[in-house]
C-alpha cells in the first residue's frame, strides 16, 4: 500500500508500543498467511504481559499446523506459567500426537479426559512434577485418579504427610502400611494426628500407637490417650 509492505509494517507496529491497537493490529495480522505472523505470535506468545494478547497469540498458533508453532505450544506448556500454560494446554488439548509428557502437563493446567497418564509409563514424569513447583496441581490430578495412583506412590516414593492425609481420608485399608510405617519415624506426628481424628478407622494400628503413652511430648501423649489400648497396669502417675 503506497510502497509500504502491510505485513512489515503490522509486525513493526506491534513490536512499538501499539497502545490500545495492539488487538486490532494483531487481528489484522493474523488474516494473513505469512512466516512472519508465525514468528510474530510466537514471541507474543512468550513474552507479552497482557492475559488476552497471550490467548490471542496462542490461538493465531493453534490454527498454524507447522513444526514451529506445535514446539512453541509445547514450550508454554512445560512452562511455569498459569496464563500461557493453561492458553498452550487447550491448544494443544485436542491433538491426537501427543506424548505422555505433553499429556500429564495438559491434565496439570485443565485436566485430561483420557485418564492414560496414570499408565506405568509416565511414572517418573509425575515424579518429576510432584516434585516441581506446580506440585499441588500434580497432587490434585493424581488424586483425582483414585486408588490406582495412591497404591504405585505409595511404592514408589518415601512417605510424606500428604500421602498420609490422601490415603487415610479415601483408602483407609490401604493406608494402614504407610501409617504404620510413618509412626516409626519423622511422620510419627502427622501419622497420630490423623488417626486421632477418626480412630475408629484404624483399630489394628492401636497397639503400634502404645509407646506414645509414655513419650516425653505432651502431645503424642495426648494423641495416643484416644488410640493406644490402656492397660490397667499403666502407670497413670
Amino acid at each position: 500500500y503506497e510502497g509500504v509492505e502491510v505485513v512489515e509494517e503490522l509486525c513493526q507496529q506491534l513490536a512499538a508500543d501499539a497502545g490500545m491497537l495492539e488487538r486490532a493490529l494483531f487481528g489484522a495480522l493474523s488474516a494473513f498467511a505469512d512466516e512472519r505472523v508465525l514468528t510474530t505470535s510466537c514471541h507474543l506468545a512468550r513474552t507479552h504481559h497482557d492475559p488476552e494478547m497471550v490467548a490471542l497469540a496462542i490461538g493465531r498458533l493453534a490454527a498454524d499446523s507447522s513444526d514451529l508453532a506445535r514446539a512453541t505450544l509445547v514450550e508454554l506448556l512445560m512452562g511455569e506459567e498459569p496464563a500461557r500454560g493453561i492458553q498452550a494446554a487447550r491448544a494443544l488439548s485436542r491433538r491426537e500426537d501427543l506424548s505422555w509428557q505433553e499429556k500429564v502437563r495438559i491434565d496439570l493446567w485443565i485436566g485430561f479426559p483420557d485418564k492414560s497418564p496414570g499408565d506405568p509409563a509416565c511414572r517418573d514424569f509425575w515424579h518429576k512434577e510432584l516434585a516441581g513447583p506446580l506440585q499441588a496441581r500434580a497432587r490434585r490430578c493424581l488424586e483425582d485418579q483414585g486408588l490406582p495412583a495412591f497404591v504405585w506412590l505409595v511404592d514408589s516414593l518415601p512417605p510424606d504427610a500428604w500421602l498420609l492425609a490422601w490415603g487415610a481420608a479415601q483408602f483407609p485399608q490401604a493406608a494402614l502400611p504407610l501409617l504404620e510405617q510413618a509412626l516409626q519415624g519423622d511422620l510419627a506426628d502427622q501419622a497420630l494426628e490423623i488417626m486421632a481424628e477418626h480412630p475408629e478407622r484404624f483399630p489394628s494400628l492401636a497397639a503400634a500407637t502404645e509407646p506414645f503413652l509414655s513419650s516425653c511430648q505432651a502431645h503424642r501423649r495426648a494423641l495416643a490417650w484416644k488410640l493406644a489400648p490402656l492397660s490397667p497396669s499403666f502407670d497413670w502417675k
